[in-house]
């Protein structure tokens, strides 16, 4: 067997063996033809999709001694030596190992000379976006008005790093991710050449975990190849890739639903004892819940799914346990287990402890679950809800906590927090009498009757237009009871003015005394009984004195 890589053997010579892309080659293949050639063009895309290899044929078709033609010969000089890369006219540029300034003075020094032996001097600067911006302004008049028979071709996995003044002079192509169908078809050709048997799911694990590049395909066809097998069997690919089978992430699921600690134990024991990367696992783990996801909504091709017939079905049995909320939560939970994996010193342990979780995944709660409770409950409190048709009105929270404090009752912190009606009415009514007596505080006659009941009779007359008899009874009893509060009021007030008539006949007497211990002392006839009248502090002790 040829020791030559299989990602260059097997690399495209024409458009016409180009797998897919047909958005690019068709658009250039045309482009030729008609002679609209354009003096730049940018190849972009994921890596492994045929950008420096659709370059390599665009210059064939350029230099190609009957060209510019769509279809280059690949017999003359020009193609041949354009496909071993040591054409003089077609020259590669590595953008990350020369991305300075100097190297681009080097090449414009160089574009001043014509071809030596092809129409076209071709320059293709693969990994673009790696130059300096120094490197890139340098290019840009350059780029803007090359010579008649320069034409420049760049690749990169990464437009957005281009300077948008260098992408709006050229013409741009993008190059997409092959499919698993077309990647499993192109290795069956290159086995077939090889006369090499395989198993149907060693391709599939090969073309699923080339994340549709090609060459990532061809190099894990490679490595199989190295052993001179005759056969490729699953087996194989899977230790190739450091992978468990399917089966086994579909028991460590089946564990989940069913609780079966023990056999998650099992299962986690031999992945590890294996040797194969935790973060392998999970990211299988992830990809099962991603195909449970797809699967749930109706989406079951292969391109969509990288899944066999046989495996959609395996996958089928989960959608009815595994909402939207769980899948969420696992793969949160992985995603977290994933990034912190290298700040342990043995993992295993903690992973164990990770998948025994997963029984209890009912038990989790989302984080964005948690916020939105935490809104809700937040609102209920802010809008307390008391509706006057209902013995309830929307206050706000600090009018709520006033209302409390005044009256000593408690918040109940629920979602639906509501008051009593007979707890309502007792409720405004103390706050009712506070305010009043607030209001009246700094007077000496103090009268709740007036004011009051006129606060409470107009509250009777709003609630005249309630339909419902057993507030409007509520009301008049409470009228009643103030009723006789303000009976009581009165009596009491009649009282105070006797006893304030009293008060002010014994401070009479008081003074009279005073004036009199006066002239006793003006006249040095002061009685010893009488000496303490000097100290006199308070009303009380000398009305005791007069008393006596």
């Amino acid at each position: 067997m040829e020791k030559e890589a299989l990602t260059l053997k097997f690399r495209p010579q024409t458009f016409e063996e180009f797998i897919g892309q047909d958005q690019v080659t068709t658009i250039l293949k045309n482009a030729i033809k008609n002679g609209n050639i354009y003096h730049a063009y940018i190849f972009y895309g994921p890596r492994g999709v045929g950008k420096t290899s659709a370059a390599r044929i665009v210059a064939k078709m350029l230099n190609c001694k009957e060209g510019p033609t769509p279809k280059p010969c690949n017999k003359c000089e020009n193609c041949l030596e354009i496909a071993k890369g040591n054409s003089p006219d077609v020259i590669e540029i590595d953008g990350a190992s020369n991305r300075g300034i100097n190297e681009i003075r080097e090449l414009q020094e160089s574009i001043r000379y014509v071809p030596i032996k092809s129409k076209y001097k071709i320059y293709i600067i693969d990994e673009v976006h790696m130059l300096t911006k120094e490197a890139f302004n340098a290019l840009l008049k350059t780029l803007e008005e090359p010579p008649h028979n320069v034409i420049f071709i760049f690749a990169t996995t990464e437009i957005h790093k281009v300077l948008p003044t260098i992408r709006s002079r050229c013409q741009q192509f993008q190059f997409h991710l092959f499919n698993t169908e077309q990647i499993i078809n192109h290795l069956k050709n290159i086995l077939a050449i090889y006369r090499i048997d395989y198993e149907e799911k060693a391709l599939f694990w090969i073309a699923k975990y080339a994340y549709g590049s090609m060459r990532d395909a061809l190099a894990i066809l490679s490595q199989i190849l190295a052993t001179k097998t005759s056969q490729i069997k699953e087996e194989q690919i899977l230790s190739v890739l450091g992978i468990q089978p399917f089966e086994i992430i579909v028991n460590i699921f089946d564990a989940f639903v069913k609780k079966d600690i023990k056999r998650i134990y099992e299962i986690v024991h031999d992945v590890y004892i294996s040797g194969i990367d935790f973060n392998n696992f999970i990211q299988q783990m992830v990809e099962f819940l991603r195909d449970i996801s797809l699967v749930k909504v109706g989406i079951t091709s292969l391109n969509y799914l990288n899944l066999t017939e046989e495996q959609v079905e395996e996958v089928k049995k989960f959608t009815d346990f595994f909402d939207n909320s769980k899948i969420f939560i696992m793969v949160e939970k992985l995603s977290e287990f994933s990034k912190n994996l290298n700040i342990y010193y043995n993992p295993y342990p903690y992973f164990e402890n990770l998948m025994v979780s997963f029984t209890n995944i009912d038990n989790y709660i989302p984080n964005y679950e948690l916020i939105k409770t935490i809104k809700q409950a937040t609102t209920t409190i802010e809008k307390f809800l008391f509706n006057e048709n209902f013995g309830i009105r929307e206050i706000s929270l600090k009018e709520a906590n006033k209302y409390f404090k005044k009256s000593e009752l408690t918040i109940k912190k629920d979602s639906d927090i509501k008051i009593k009606e007979d707890e309502k009415k007792e409720l405004d009514f103390k706050i009712k009498e506070q305010n009043l007596k607030e209001k009246n505080k700094d007077k000496k006659d103090f009268l709740i009757d007036k004011e009051f009941s006129e606060i409470l009779k107009k509250d009777i007359e709003l609630d005249k237009n309630n339909n419902t008899e057993e507030i409007n009874n509520d009301k008049i009893k409470d009228t009643k009871i103030l009723e006789d509060q303000i009976k009581e009021e009165n009596i009491a007030q009649v009282e105070y003015k006797e006893e304030k008539k009293d008060k002010d006949q014994i401070l009479s007497k008081m003074g009279k005394l005073i004036e009199k211990k006066k002239q006793d002392i003006a006249n040095e006839n002061i009685p010893k009984n009488y000496i303490e009248l000097m100290n006199i502090i308070d009303g009380e002790y000398l009305e005791k004195e007069v008393i006596e």
